[in-house]
């Protein structure tokens, strides 16, 4: 064989590996759960137009098949503590049907609420298996919150009939909309809204920390609008200390930022002050109003948190997942109503409180060890978290998954630079 044979033979053979590299990074890259948020946003946007339509139910199926199609492909994931005790989450959380029935509670109350917060516990395994440089998952649903927010915010100014039925059957909200008073639900409740709001604020900064797109600045001023006009204390409070945060860590910290873009951020926040103030200063005031009331938002929750815990029958191991959440209303008066982690105490007991504990715990410990390639999934788990206190958004069916896909895709990332890998 000549040289030149050599060479053009080696060179075609280069070729075809890098190719083949890149198809098979591509193929690593797209999996179908990376969808899940954008076809529940259609789910939603249908619901708008189809009444009867069972929002929920839908989610569950689509859920119950993306983790049906994910483990017949893959193992499950048993390399470290952290993987054990998910699974023992899971598992406890299943077996408290056992002392659920003793409530006396119809099976219904307990299928609905593992619907809503044990299945998307599974979104920890499609967060392991990401790519970890490229997150499909992420993009994609920031992309399906904007748009939905983009789409609502509209119907929320201009209020047409449909939409406003739409509140009323899915929320009980009445016709007579005015901006000073009416809260924006979007499409998922002023409360579920509220958290993406701030999520997206999240996802929304991480993208322009990667590109460095002057774009994605419109992305993240809608999802800043859509918190702030749900007005609920939990997303201000939490979108405030994610600003703060995510603005040290990127502009001073790490340097990830050039200050022109603090620049332009601050130009945006002066003009939007200036148009509010000229057009709506009730709506400032408003604002400021709901921000200042930290010590009623504790004191309006708290007489219900120790009272739920009396419900309590064993504080060790609980009554059982559901027993004291909203779907229970329907038939018992006994329930914890905003407060995550103090339902978790009575339905799941200590013992389920320290197995979610461990499992956050040791995840926020890897993050903080590489801060600068983990803070903002840090942030959305703290965020996440810190909401839990007034609020049951860890049960939500369109929250939780988004949580546990971070904590699994934090914990890929660390394990990743020892050569781990989730076959």
């Amino acid at each position: 064989m000549t040289r030149n044979a050599w060479l053009s033979n080696s060179s075609i053979s280069t070729v075809r590996e890098k190719f083949a590299q890149k198809r098979s990074t591509k193929t690593e890259v797209k999996s179908i759960h990376d969808y899940y948020y954008i076809i529940i946003f259609g789910v939603n946007l249908s619901a708008i137009f189809i009444s009867d339509m069972r929002v929920g139910v839908i989610a569950s199926a689509v859920m119950s098949f993306l983790i049906v199609t994910h483990f017949r492909k893959y193992s499950l994931a048993l390399f470290n503590s952290t993987d054990w005790i998910i699974l023992l989450y899971i598992t406890y959380s299943t077996f408290s049907v056992v002392w659920f029935t003793v409530s006396g509670m119809p099976l219904s109350v307990f299928i609905r609420e593992y619907s809503n917060t044990v299945l998307p516990v599974f979104f920890y395994y499609f967060g392991l298996k990401a790519h970890r440089r490229d997150s499909k998952f992420y993009e994609i649903t920031l992309k399906s919150l904007v748009v939905s927010f983009a789409i609502t915010l509209v119907l929320f100014f201009q209020m047409p009939y449909f939409y406003r039925l739409y509140l009323y059957n899915q929320f009980g909200i009445g016709t007579n909309i005015i901006l000073s008073s009416q809260y924006y639900h979007g499409l998922y409740g002023v409360t579920a809204t509220g958290s993406l709001g701030v999520i997206g604020m999240l996802l929304s900064y991480a993208k322009i920390v990667k590109k460095k797109s002057y774009t994605d600045i419109l992305g993240l001023t809608l999802c800043i609008v859509a918190s702030v006009l749900t007005f609920r204390r939990s997303a201000l409070y939490t979108g405030i200390f994610s600003i703060i945060v995510i603005h040290y860590l990127s502009y001073f910290k790490f340097r990830l930022l050039r200050y022109r873009y603090l620049v332009y951020e601050t130009i945006l926040v002066i003009a939007f002050g200036i148009y509010t103030i000229s057009n709506h200063p009730e709506l400032l005031q408003d604002l400021g109003e709901r921000i200042m009331m930290v010590s009623q938002a504790f004191s309006e929750r708290s007489e219900s948190w120790f009272i739920g815990l009396n419900y309590a029958s064993n504080l060790i191991i609980g009554d059982g997942l559901g027993v004291y959440g909203h779907k229970v209303v329907a038939y018992s008066e006994r329930y914890i109503s905003d407060g995550y982690f103090f339902r978790l105490i009575a339905e799941l007991g200590i013992i389920g409180v320290l197995l979610l504990s461990s499992i956050v715990v040791n995840t926020l410990i890897k993050q903080i060890r590489n801060l600068e390639d983990n803070y903002i999934e840090a942030a959305i788990i703290v965020v996440i978290l810190l909401q839990c206190i007034g609020s049951d958004i860890l049960s939500f069916q369109i929250i939780a998954p988004i949580f546990w896909y971070t904590i699994g895709y934090s914990q890929n990332k660390t394990r990743e630079k020892t050569h781990w890998r989730y076959n």
